[in-house]
């Protein structure tokens, strides 16, 4: 996480960005890169997301499902 370096005062949280959903899918997606200004490190609803890439074969919903069976 990129606390330390980045301001979380000036992220933009999705929550508040509306997008004109008349538009093409590909100018909807340009709307919302141009709106949230770094599509990888953003707030959702006041919490921190910061998307990375792994080199892992596991995906999202793998990790989930691990997590899950952990804290059960």
């Amino acid at each position: 996480m990129h606390d330390n370096l980045v301001d979380n005062t000036s992220l933009i949280d999705i929550k508040n960005i509306e997008i004109n959903r008349d538009l093409q899918p590909n100018e909807r997606i340009q709307e919302f890169i141009k709106s949230v200004k770094n599509p990888y490190l953003f707030k959702c609803e006041g919490m921190i997301v910061e998307s990375v890439f792994s080199t892992s074969d596991h995906t999202l919903t793998d990790r989930l499902k691990q997590y899950f069976r952990i804290v059960e």
